[in-house]
């Protein structure tokens, strides 16, 4: 590209880079926010009304919640690329914390079809 004088301007790859890694940390942090949009819509009340076992679910909630926080209380700036390690370490250990409640989730809802066909198999006995 040239300016008005016809000297040749040269923008160099660098100045590319920012906005590209500021893309990839806001791809990251909308899929973030759905995991957890997905998490508390399914742990809602109608989980609770089907497996009656509120206490757990509620435990499970505070876990999902509290998955934001390391994001909301940090001290660096997730779009500085001078930061990326510490991001990437945020980022870890929100996927270790998550698929820890994953498993957590599955287990409760194991839990629950097995008392369902427990609770069907009495309601036929009688």
């Amino acid at each position: 590209m040239e300016g008005k004088t016809g000297e040749r301007w040269d923008f160099s790859i660098s100045i590319l880079q920012k906005p590209t890694y500021m893309a990839e940390i806001l791809e990251k942090l909308n899929n973030i926010s759905d995991i957890l949009r997905k998490f508390l819509v399914f742990l809602g009340p109608n989980l609770k009304k089907i497996t009656e076992n509120t206490e757990r679910i509620d435990t499970l909630t505070r876990q999902v919640k509290d998955l934001v926080t390391p994001f909301i209380r940090t001290e660096y700036d997730y779009f500085d690329k001078a930061y990326q390690s510490h991001w990437n370490t945020t980022f870890q250990k929100f996927n270790s914390s998550r698929i820890e409640i994953e498993e957590k989730t599955k287990q409760l809802i194991k839990e629950a079809f097995q008392n369902l066909r427990s609770s069907e198999g009495a309601f036929d006995l009688l």
